[in-house]
């Protein structure tokens, strides 16, 4: 799993010329390589509260990120995955 860093919040797709309407949050990071790792979060329609991946892709350059609000990530928390008994 990757421990992302930092976060976009309201992210701007106009900024980029991007067509990724339906992002909600950016969590990325720069890896060792210098790649920037990007995974894409949308409202999950059935409960908006909850996000999932939208996609995740690898990026030599900042330009998903450059001239967006970026947070820090302070902690994470992970909700297990609940079992479905037969």
């Amino acid at each position: 799993m990757v421990e992302f860093e930092k976060v976009i919040i309201n992210f701007d797709p106009s900024l980029i010329r991007s067509k990724m309407s339906k992002v909600d949050y950016v969590l990325f990071k720069r890896g060792n390589d210098n790649m920037y790792l990007n995974l894409f979060l949308t409202a999950d329609g059935s409960s908006p509260k909850k996000h999932i991946p939208l996609t995740f892709f690898t990026d030599p350059t900042d330009y998903y990120i450059h001239g967006q609000e970026v947070v820090n990530i302070l902690s994470m928390h992970v909700t297990p995955k609940k079992k479905i008994l037969p």
